[in-house]
């Protein structure tokens, strides 16, 4: 099945609105993060609100638009899907049926993560504050886990937040490689510290399959450096220890180049360039590389089992759209480095660096609890409009 949906951005002097929506065949669930941009770029914290939207919606023979071919290659299940642009659209509700803090004096510092889990409880991940926040399905908050600190139950960097959809959910702290997993009643079951395998290696958690063990991503930072090069990820699994248990995969990840300017060579994203993504649901990996409208699904022991592809016509990188995100750039302060004007060194980053003839296809992917994928498509602009396709 391959639907389309149109995910509202509304922007305004003071508030940035995006929405997050997840479909079910009865139920649309709507994240809708509204933050205020504060003028000064200087100031770290942010007040920030959350907005859950919950409307009815209905899965008719009508909604369903399904073209698409299958085989099997070697044992691998390959799916081609058509275009999607012809197909028709849902829409989320523009009432919000359940809202945490604009009436209820509560606010955030800044939001790394929400999840919701199966009995609807809503969990926030505030880096700011360095706690992780719990909500009913209707909105009263009933935990708060966590404060500033290296003990059991703190915090020090708030990078992620994972769930396993039901009842419970892992908080990763980059600085101390730690991942904590907080029951759905506030509860802390345990803390890991997640091994790494080389001394400059960058691990993040992606999610855990059913027999508990941890999908990471790990990037050793040893890639062979070339002009627009992509990072070497490996796709990891760890015990319930946080012991490094098998390998899955090798994987390319974020597309780089190197900035060479007076203090040195700096590793940079390439604006606009190839990431990859990667989302686990109950055994299933799935690793969106962005070479291309592809997904490549891998079940618990690295073994590719599956393969989808969309036909989609590569969308040109607009002249103005590079020039917008320079001026954006510009914009921005860099703290101490006011001497060199403010902004100087993302604005110089943003005139040297290589711009991609062509966009990805896609720049996020979701995986529902029926194990539904929601595709975004690359947003040119971030202020437009999110278009998933389903």
């Amino acid at each position: 099945m391959t639907l389309t949906i149109d995910v509202k951005r509304v922007q305004s002097p003071s508030l940035l609105r995006s929405a997050l929506t997840v479909q079910f065949c009865r139920f649309r669930i709507t994240f809708v993060i509204v933050m205020k941009n504060l003028p000064n770029y200087h100031a770290i914290r942010r007040t920030a609100f959350l907005v859950v939207t919950l409307s009815a919606v209905s899965c008719g023979p009508s909604d369903i638009s399904h073209s698409a071919t299958t085989r099997d290659s070697l044992g691998i299940t390959i799916v081609d899907n058509p275009p999607s642009e012809n197909l028709s659209d849902w829409r989320i509700s523009d009432t919000p049926v359940v809202t945490i803090g604009e009436e209820g004096g509560v606010s955030f510092g800044d939001i790394v993560g929400v999840t919701r889990l199966e009995d609807g409880t809503i969990a926030v991940a505030d880096a700011f504050a360095r706690q992780v926040r719990l909500f009913s399905a209707n909105g009263t908050e009933f935990a708060t886990v966590g404060r500033r600190g290296s003990g059991p139950g703190e915090f020090e960097t708030i990078a992620k937040m994972i769930d396993n959809d039901v009842d419970r959910i892992g908080v990763f702290d980059s600085r101390l490689l730690r991942l904590t997993t907080i029951q759905r009643d506030g509860t802390q079951r345990n803390s890991v510290s997640l091994e790494i395998i080389s001394a400059r290696d960058r691990v993040v958690p992606m999610g855990w399959l059913t027999d508990g063990s941890l999908v990471a991503t790990h990037n050793p930072r040893d890639s062979i450096r070339r002009d627009r090069y992509r990072q070497r990820l490996e796709l990891l699994t760890h015990d319930t220890t946080g012991a490094v248990h098998d390998s899955l995969a090798t994987i390319p990840g974020t597309q780089m180049w190197d900035w060479e300017w007076e203090m040195g060579v700096t590793p940079a994203r390439v604006p606009f360039g190839r990431m990859t993504i990667v989302r686990v649901s109950d055994n299933s990996v799935y690793v969106a590389a962005n070479d291309g409208y592809r997904i490549d699904r891998y079940d618990e022991t690295g073994q590719l089992v599956g393969v989808i592809r969309q036909t989609a016509v590569p969308t040109s990188l607009p002249a103005q759209a590079i020039e917008t995100h320079k001026a954006a750039e510009r914009a921005k302060a860099t703290s101490g480095l006011e001497s060199k004007g403010p902004g100087a060194i993302f604005g110089r980053l943003a005139d040297d660096a290589p711009y991609p003839e062509f966009v990805p296809a896609y720049d996020d992917l979701l995986v529902d609890a029926r194990g539904r994928l929601w595709v975004r498509d690359f947003r040119i602009d971030p202020s437009a409009s999110s278009r998933y396709t389903v």
